[in-house]
């Protein structure tokens, strides 16, 4: 394998790219990760499916979304529109050739609403633990009043293990995308969900399947597995799908 890191500017932020090239037999496709909300110490995900895009012979890119840096003024700046701007420019001025887009969370709707604009390059894309979620919906009546009054509110996952700040920036944003009716693919997407999640239900992922017009939409339940999808069944699944993508 051949590694390359580089800092990117993009709108005033700063953001790590680090790009994975297969030494031989190259598919001349990358497989472009893109990270979820908050998760950019979590690397054991993008370690994995590198390892998979690897043995595919297929290049790897991992990227952090502007703002998930340790500034975190610059996160309350951000939002899904800034993030789907981001990935639009990553795919025009440093990634070439082909790519399969698979996003985590946040991640896969990224990915989803990036991919129309590159209908000739994006192959295909597979996301984890997505769904067209109402967060304001999801917000007890503690976290709206903290959102109308600072601006911000803290969501968790599993018994208050796993935190996520969400800013009203960040919700109004997925509001207004939310009203997007049709996602309209040039490629199959593929959307896992894992039975076990405790923040996306399967009617969640449902819910975005109706929306996106694709010569192939594929969903895979995964039965035994949580929001982090990083099961052996879950990376198995995510294999086959590269496989077949990569054909």
């Amino acid at each position: 394998m051949k590694n390359r890191e580089l800092t990117e500017v993009f709108q005033g932020y700063d953001f790590q790219v680090k790009i994975t090239h297969p030494v031989v037999n190259s598919t001349g496709t990358t497989v472009v990760y893109v990270h979820g909300q908050q998760a950019r110490n979590q690397h054991r995900k993008p370690k994995m499916i590198c390892e998979i895009a690897t043995r595919l012979h297929s290049s790897f890119c991992w990227y952090e979304l502007a703002g998930h840096s340790n500034d975190l003024e610059q996160y309350d700046k951000a939002d899904i529109f800034t993030w789907i701007e981001q990935l639009k420019y990553l795919l025009t001025n440093i990634i070439t050739g082909n790519v399969i887009l698979v996003g985590s969370c946040l991640g896969g709707i990224i990915s989803l609403f990036t991919a129309p604009y590159f209908k000739e390059r994006v192959k295909g894309v597979i996301t984890l633990s997505a769904a067209d979620i109402d967060w304001r919906q999801k917000l007890c009546p503690d976290q709206q009043e903290d959102l109308k009054k600072q601006g911000y509110t803290v969501f968790y996952l599993q018994d208050k293990r796993i935190p996520f700040k969400l800013t009203e920036k960040f919700i109004s944003s997925t509001e207004e995308i939310r009203k997007q009716e049709n996602i309209s693919l040039a490629c199959p997407a593929h959307l896992l969900i894992g039975r076990n999640d405790p923040a996306v239900k399967v009617t969640d992922v449902l819910n975005l399947s109706d929306k996106i017009s694709s010569p192939e939409t594929i969903i895979k339940i995964i039965q035994n597995d949580t929001h982090g999808m990083r099961t052996k069944t879950s990376m198995n699944e995510v294999e086959y799908s590269l496989c077949s993508l990569l054909k």
